[in-house]
């Protein structure tokens, strides 16, 4: 045991590192027991000594058909920032709230009659898409581009994540009393926002084959 673990002695001793995760943190949940242990260390050497700010297990965001819990490091890092023009994100739209503002609008344009004169169409056309545009503004989510974003997420999601996080710290905070029903709450509702992710990409995945261009197919072969 000594000789399979003398190399990450040497390493710690080498630069100096010291444990950055507190003690008796559970960091592994056992998928058949349910136990929690005591299995994962975090160190960091003497450089990022100013730098670290703190470090602890994020149950809430335990991820999915793992055991091990996610550890959250926090170091104070300046970082050059690329700003990102904000997007209207229409999968996230209330279409139900979009189309009575946009009924609004329209409804608040001069009354039409026949239109005569092509000045008399694009005044038309103009008034029709800044009656668009107002309701779009006003009704539909900004988001900013990023390369990690999901294209399958959705609002039922959003909605599915949170109830699982907020469950999962209460059962985490009461992670010794094996009687809890807080426990089996917290994997129904973990077990349905897997089946939910699930379903969200094998439909988006199958939505894009469908409308596949000649370009496009080479990217799905």
């Amino acid at each position: 045991m000594l000789e399979a673990t003398q190399p990450l002695l040497n390493m710690i001793t080498r630069y100096d590192m010291k444990m950055a995760l507190p003690k008796d943190i559970p960091t592994l949940e056992a998928c058949s027991t349910k136990n929690y242990t005591w299995v994962d260390n975090v160190f960091y050497s003497a450089t990022l000594l100013n730098t670290f700010v703190t470090c602890d297990a994020d149950p809430q965001q335990h991820p999915q058909k793992t055991d091990h819990m996610l550890i959250l490091s926090q170091l104070e890092i300046m970082v050059n920032h690329t700003n990102f023009e904000a997007k209207f994100n229409y999968k996230l739209t209330d279409w139900e709230e979009f189309c009575k503002t946009l009924g609004t609008n329209l409804a608040a344009l001069p009354e039409l009659g026949e239109l005569t004169t092509a000045v008399q169409f694009h005044t038309t056309l103009e008034q029709l898409d800044c009656a668009i545009k107002a309701t779009i503004t006003k009704e539909v989510p900004r988001t900013k581009p990023s390369p990690y974003s999901k294209q399958w997420w959705s609002k039922e999601l959003a909605v599915l994540k949170k109830v699982k996080e907020k469950l999962a710290r209460k059962s985490y905070e009461r992670w010794a009393a094996d009687g809890d029903p807080i426990h089996e709450m917290f994997q129904q509702a973990r077990n349905k926002y897997s089946q939910v992710i699930h379903k969200m990409k094998l439909d988006h995945w199958t939505e894009w084959l469908e409308y596949l261009d000649d370009e496009e197919v080479w990217i799905a072969h």
